[in-house]
């Protein structure tokens, strides 16, 4: 059996990073609401911010050289 190198397991890491904090988010406002600790009519104002953050962070430096990798354009 043979393990990845360290830098591709950080990869997979990385790529199931930002869909386990939406999924995570989700689920503790449902929850909230139901509780009714937290009201998601307070902070739907929100959501435009969110939605601005996870594009910026799309397109940080980090990710797009990652990118690049994946598809074979990376550095010379």
């Amino acid at each position: 059996m043979q393990h990845k190198p360290f830098a591709h397991r950080d990869r997979d890491w990385q790529s199931l990073a930002a869909p386990a904090v939406l999924i995570l988010t989700g689920l503790l406002l449902v929850i909230g609401e139901l509780l009714g600790i937290v009201s998601v009519v307070r902070i739907e104002n929100l959501w435009p911010m969110a939605v601005l953050l996870i594009g910026l962070s799309e397109l940080s430096p980090d990710l797009a050289r990652n990118g690049q990798e994946k598809r074979g354009n990376g550095p010379r």
